[in-house]
């Protein structure tokens, strides 16, 4: 059979309500996905979500007409209880000016027949699994099994569930029990009986006693005759859980059982009883080793389930939403957990499975519930404080995973009970709310990474509107936003009377205001006036830019500060109506593009580190990589390139920055197989990947425009082959740059000979820009036998892989240390043990007292940011790092907030409290950076030395304690 009657075939027999997609397809048919994609495209079939369409519309019908009121997310939740694995977005996008009306007949591609399943005459719904999380997904394959187990005429497989503790075997038995009903496989009133052979594993006898019966006599103690499990069970279902501690007699006895369908109660020895009886069985062990072979081959369905690891992350925040709603069912209390708390329940190692999962958000919703008793609290709330101390560890995964967080959106959420529905608290309140301090942290950070005041605008504006629109988008997909009464909590009444009426003389750009922007302005304009009320500027990176393109909405803003100042006597100064002006223009314009992606391509481990950089400089996640291994074929990294591209792509398509050979060919190929603009550019370097992500998110960049803009500046070096850029192995080399090789090139090459001396061996050689031709043949002669370090000059001709360094840098002395080898010396216990960073607290000082103190000496002398301290809080709650029992070291885990290495002491002569289980004499504050191993290890050998400890507990002044801890150095 060829690839197009196995593809006819497979489309004929698609569940039509949720068909094929083209992974699927190509899984299936054993192809790539670029390979299904132009088959099914050749054969003129739609994809699969124009497939689905018509039968989702119909769906959609039917909701809407019986209640034309529902909620989106109410209709989406009806859709998936009928089977459909929908998003909230597609339903919106299907709701929208009644799209779904639009197709009233599904459109079946020629020579696809759509199938019926049906089971007895009646359509197999499957609604029985419904209520299982990853029913679509990592639970998919087990659930057919299951559903092929019990529609196996004439009576069904007998099945054995294999997996590790926790992992749902027992919720998935009672389903296939409830879709052996559903579809007439067994009465309604058939029994489901469920026996746990652990409980009596210690007592063989009364184990076989519970599971056959037995008659009078048949043991001590036995007085009269007893119905077994199995007569329990006959006409429907037995379940034994942990069938590996039933003994091998016991096993035998199934094993008749399964043949024979007979089975004697325990003490009888010539009548036979009949039974019919399926039975469920499930083992954590490997069945190999702990069941007869003679047993094991009477069970023909073995059914593995996936560990909870072995799921994906939206899987378990699903779970992690089911366990929370329950909670807040059970105890009739508003639930509200924050952001941090649930990425710990989502990193952390759960080995008990979906079970622990349950178990470990019972105790936090416990303490919040204790916390609700004791301190007077309305809601349950629980923080990272509030989670079991292995669970909170999860925090430390967090860099590591922040990708798939990012994917996730994962923020606080707040739970009623009696509704389905999650408030989504953090991103509601917080963003509107932190605007400010948003702006003061990068405008400091991109200040400090020499951009100038126009590209720091652009930057922070063009920021300032994604936030703002991902704030919007928020609200639309939350169906209750927030309620007045709620509002009214956090902000008060008469901001949000004043908001509203502002928002009246919007009314000709907005017509009727609705509630997401009243939060937005009531939060924001609540903080504003705070922080007039303190004297505190207002900085509006994107005010000239809003003036000038939003003019029209600019002026209705300033009517609007008009009627605040009336109502509190307080002008708006011109910055603020900037903000006003900006949720007006994002509340109207939301439906804008989003930004070109930015996808980094090479051969071998490269891409990745451009990518991490550019993203680490700028403060994003924009850039993603793609890196093809030496024995990779071209045809796979092109299915892991598509993946990507269809993945990153916002909607203006996607630059490549690729190295060479083949991978420059990717974007004409994805295009094809997937109608997203791409656009290839090399050969890529470092700071090439940093211009395209610091261009790609302004808002009016486009494809084409970036694309051109990044090729022209590659100055003469496009036919340079990026192999022969580096030649480890040749004499270090600077090359000193000017338009004409000689005036400035020439007084740079003197300069730097002054600065350097022979420092390394370093030749400086100048070279001139006019000449493109001549240019490019001799940096191709250089790096053929030389190794470029650096290239200082006046125009930066972007030489892949090869730093540039400007004028001014040379003229002030701030050369990098590519420049100084010599020069660098890494910091050492002399430098950062101070006399002024070592104190002796009061013996009653508390714990959060103590790390107060330390981290303030260290953010008040700018050798750490101000948000070190809450990080060093944070990974408290995860663990106290200590070295011994007599040492605590209090650190963060995010170098970001790190300037400088350094250490802060506080010493105890007499113990203190330190965490639930330590009492300890030294508290040294640690603050390091990548380079600071050596410090950590030094510092660490010597606060291990007991005889050391005890001297400083001796100490009476810093001068001492220095003096100790750098003794013999």
């Amino acid at each position: 059979m060829g690839k197009a009657d196995s593809l006819r075939l497979l489309l004929g027999s698609e569940d039509k309500k949720n068909p094929y997609t083209d992974q699927e397809l190509a899984q299936k048919l054993a192809i790539s996905r670029g390979e299904a994609t132009l088959l099914r495209q050749r054969m003129k079939i739609p994809d699969s979500r124009e497939r689905r369409r018509p039968v989702l519309c119909e769906a959609i019908r039917q909701i809407m007409d019986s209640d034309p009121y529902l909620a989106k997310r109410t209709v989406t939740e009806k859709l998936r209880q009928m089977g459909f694995a929908v998003s909230r977005f597609t339903t919106e996008q299907l709701l929208q000016n009644d799209t779904y009306r639009q197709s009233p007949e599904a459109a079946v591609p020629p020579g696809i027949q759509q199938p019926v399943a049906e089971y007895g005459g009646k359509e197999i719904t499957g609604m029985a699994f419904g209520h299982l999380i990853g029913q679509k997904g990592s639970l998919f394959p087990a659930i057919e099994q299951a559903k092929a187990a019990i529609l196996y005429p004439p009576k069904g497989l007998h099945t054995l569930l294999f997996g590790a503790t926790g992992v749902g075997k027992s919720d998935l038995a009672e389903a296939m029990y409830r879709f052996a009903v559903e579809t007439g496989r067994l009465n309604a009133t058939a029994p489901f009986v469920m026996f746990n052979c652990a409980d009596y594993a210690d007592n063989p006898q009364l184990l076989l006693s519970q599971l056959c019966g037995h008659v009078q006599g048949a043991f001590t103690g036995a007085e009269r005759p007893k119905e077994g499990l199995i007569e329990k069970a006959n006409e429907g279902i037995l379940f034994l859980d942990e069938i590996h501690r039933l003994p091998p007699e016991g096993q035998e006895i199934l094993f008749y059982l399964i043949d024979k369908g007979r089975f004697r109660r325990l003490g009888e020895t010539e009548s036979l009883r009949q039974a019919s009886v399926m039975l469920i069985m499930a083992t954590t062990e490997l069945p190999s080793a702990s069941l007869l072979a003679t047993f094991r081959r009477r069970v023909p369905m073995v059914i593995e389930l996936p560990s909870l690891q072995e799921r994906p992350l939206s899987e378990r925040l699903l779970l992690i939403h089911h366990f929370l709603r329950h909670e807040a069912q059970r105890t009739g209390n508003t639930l509200a957990i924050d952001a941090d708390a649930v990425r710990a329940l989502l990193l952390y190692d759960c080995t008990g499975n979906v079970g622990q999962l349950s178990a470990d958000i019972q105790v936090a919703c416990a303490r919040g519930f204790l916390n609700l008793i004791t301190g007077g609290n309305r809601n349950i709330s629980i923080t990272v404080a509030d989670l079991p101390a292995h669970a909170r560890r999860g925090l430390l995964k967090v860099r590591h995973q922040k990708d798939k967080l990012d994917k996730l959106r994962v923020t606080g959420y707040e739970i009623a009970p009696g509704k389905d529905n999650m408030v989504y608290m953090d991103e509601l309140y917080t963003w509107p709310r932190e605007i400010y301090s948003y702006i003061e942290e990068r405008y400091g950070e991109l200040s400090r990474q020499k951009f100038s005041q126009k590209e720091l605008n652009r930057i922070i504006g063009a920021e300032l509107e994604d936030k703002l629109r991902q704030w919007i988008k928020r609200a639309d997909e939350t169906a209750e936003l927030v309620n007045k009464a709620d509002l009214y909590k956090v902000v008060g009444r008469p901001i949000v009377d004043i908001v509203e009426s502002m928002l009246e003389r919007a009314e000709s750009m907005l017509g009727h205001a609705n509630e997401r922007i009243v939060v937005g302005l009531s939060i924001h304009l609540t903080e504003t006036l705070k922080r007039l009320k303190q004297n505190k500027a207002i900085m509006n990176p994107h005010l000239e830019k809003t003036k000038h393109e939003y003019a029209r909405e600019f002026a209705i803003a300033q009517d609007m500060a008009e009627c605040f100042a009336r109502h509190t006597g307080i002008r708006l100064p011109e910055e603020e109506i900037g903000f006003i002006t900006l949720y007006l223009t994002m509340y109207c314009r939301q439906d804008n593009e989003g930004r070109v992606g930015i996808l980094v391509l090479s051969h071998g481990h490269v891409a990745a580190g451009m990518a991490e950089v550019a993203n680490r400089l700028l403060g994003v996640n924009h850039a993603k990589a793609v890196e093809m291994s030496l024995d990779e074929s071209p045809e796979t990294a092109l299915e892991r390139t598509v993946e990507l591209v269809m993945q990153i792509d916002e909607g203006k398509g996607v630059l490549f920055l690729v190295d060479m050979g083949s991978l420059a060919d990717f974007s004409t190929r994805i295009t094809e197989l997937t109608g997203i603009p791409v656009r290839s550019v090399g050969p890529v370097y470092t700071m090439m990947v940093i211009e395209a992500v610091r261009r790609a998110l302004l808002p009016e960049a486009s494809l084409t425009e970036l694309a051109d803009s990044i090729g022209q500046s590659c100055i003469g070096m496009t036919s340079v082959k990026q192999e022969l850029l580096h030649n480890p192995s040749g004499k270090p080399v600077i090359l000193s740059v000017c338009i004409t090789g000689q005036g400035a090139a020439l007084q740079l090459q003197k300069e730097l000979e002054r600065k350097l001396g022979q420092a390394g061996g370093v030749e400086i050689i100048c070279l001139g820009l006019a000449d493109r031709q001549s240019f490019t043949q001799q940096v191709r002669q250089i790096m053929s036998t030389r190794t470029v370090q650096a290239v200082v000059g006046t125009l930066d001709p972007h030489i892949p892989g090869v730093p540039f360094i400007t004028v001014e840098q040379v003229l002030s002395n701030n050369l990098p240390s590519v420049f100084k080898p010599m020069a660098y010396k890494p910091a050492s216990l002399q430098d950062i043990i101070k006399e002024e960073l070592i104190f002796f607290p009061n013996q009653e000082a508390s714990k959060p007292q103590i790390i107060e103190l330390l981290a303030e000496s260290l953010i008040s002398r700018n050798l750490v940011k101000p948000q070190f301290a809450a990080d060093v809080m944070k990974r408290e709650l995860i663990g106290v790092p200590v070295l011994s029992l007599r040492v605590a070291i209090p650190h963060g885990e995010d170098p970001r907030y790190i300037q400088q290495t350094s250490a802060a002491l506080a010493v105890f002569p007499e113990a203190v409290p330190w965490g639930e289980n330590y009492r300890v004499n030294i508290v040294c504050m640690l603050a390091v950076t990548a380079d600071g191993k050596e410090i950590v290890q030094d510092l660490g050998e010597r606060l291990t030395n007991d005889d050391l400890v005890e001297r400083l507990l001796g100490t009476q002044s810093a001068m001492e304690v220095r003096e100790v801890l750098l003794q013999d150095l």
